[in-house]
């Protein structure tokens, strides 16, 4: 498919960011910024409004039933301070609400809870947020949120879901436990219904705890694994049994999925209802304006598929599809189509028209596939894309 239908599909979809304001700010108040803060930002926009957060090191912001995005250019970070880096609370059902680009870094390393989801109706995307020491990212009684590239730098990201629906892709949740709590399991899901796909699980083997930890922890939840056999889900490494997935509830893994205990132990408890059902995989990067946006769908070779691109719905159940559609059919574009190669993977590049139009706009790929003979199409999992200046 031409680079150039590719720009113009999204292009078709930018004129929909028209009516909002684009903010910027930046710590320095270097030219063209409104704020020096995020927080000062965030009290001056309106519903449905964009901020940039130029490279520097910000306070702590909260976002209250008002849906933004707010994207981090490189080196953009919220740190020096103790508690919750930021927010996000009471979105309306039927809005979008995005964080993407921050690393957290909050004073006390380690310290329970960095990044918290909590009542939210409306749809929350999180994308590209890291930190450089140990935090959790919480989610409580929020239904629609969506994470990629979570917890992929240098620090320790842990996951913790209660009476909540989160789908996760292309993140690493690793366990953390230190002076101010922490459980130390990588992702710990209660009363939720939770997807991984192409994700990191790991439990803590640090020091700080008297002995490492399983990888993923379940009370009462439906979790879906899909993977391509590059990533794994573990307790703490060690000589004592640790098992890696603890507690009940009902665990739907591809086949490709790798599972890995300590110690001999068995790989789930008795608890865990464990079943196989296979999903394309779907990755992709953050893209910048004016440069190339690269995705990977990867499934059963021969396969048909299509992938396509749009602005995000609430996640629904589509009768003869395994999975769930999070796209909004409204805006969505088909934006290639094909058979997938003897690798059983499409890749495509996609280049991100220049300018302001598209800065911050929340966009979500997501792709459907065969997965075999005899079985039902499934959708992939939804992947944000939100381009940064």
């Amino acid at each position: 498919m031409p680079v150039r239908f590719l720009s113009a599909a999204l292009l078709c979809v930018a004129p929909l960011a028209a009516q909002s304001t684009l903010h910027v700010v930046d710590v320095n108040g270097g030219p063209g910024s409104s704020f020096r803060q995020i927080h000062e930002a965030v009290a001056a926009a309106a519903p449905g409004d964009r901020i940039v957060v130029r490279a520097g090191n910000y306070s702590s912001f909260r976002i209250s039933g008002k849906p933004l995005t707010i994207v981090g250019e490189p080196g953009a970070g919220l740190g020096g301070f103790i508690g919750i880096a930021f927010q996000i609370s009471g979105i309306p059902a039927g809005t979008t609400c995005a964080v993407s680009g921050l690393a957290v870094n909050t004073g006390i390393p380690y310290t329970t809870v960095g990044v918290a989801v909590s009542g939210c109706e409306g749809r929350v995307l999180l994308d590209s947020i890291d930190t450089v020491l140990g935090s959790v990212v919480q989610v409580d009684r929020s239904p629609r949120v969506a994470m990629v590239r979570v917890g992929t730098g240098s620090g320790r990201l842990a996951l913790r879901a209660v009476d909540s629906a989160v789908n996760a892709t292309s993140c690493r949740f690793q366990g953390v436990s230190g002076v101010t709590g922490g459980s130390g399991i990588g992702a710990e899901l209660i009363r939720s219904v939770v997807s991984f796909a192409g994700c990191t699980i790991t439990g803590t083997d640090q020091f700080f705890v008297s002995q490492p930890r399983p990888g993923m922890s379940l009370d009462n939840a439906y979790v879906t694994v899909t993977d391509d056999g590059t990533h794994v889900i573990a307790a703490g490494q060690t000589t004592m049994p640790i098992t890696a997935v603890v507690g009940s509830g009902n665990l739907a893994m591809d086949r490709r999925v790798v599972v890995r205990s300590s110690g001999g132990a068995p790989l789930t408890d008795p608890g865990i209802v464990v079943g196989t059902q296979d999903y394309p995989l779907l990755e992709a990067g953050r893209p910048q304006v004016g440069g190339v946006a690269n995705a990977q769908l990867a499934g059963t070779a021969g396969g048909n598929y299509a992938l396509a691109l749009g602005l995000p719905a609430d996640w629904r159940l589509v009768p003869g599809l395994y999975g769930a559609r999070w796209l909004d059919p409204a805006t969505s574009i088909v934006v290639s189509i094909g058979t997938l190669d003897v690798r059983g993977v499409a890749s495509l590049r996609l280049q991100v028209p220049a300018g302001t139009a598209l800065v911050g706009v929340p966009l979500i790929w997501q792709g459907v596939a065969d997965q075999g003979t005899g079985t039902s199409p499934a959708y992939s999992n939804p992947v944000a894309l939100i381009a940064r200046p």
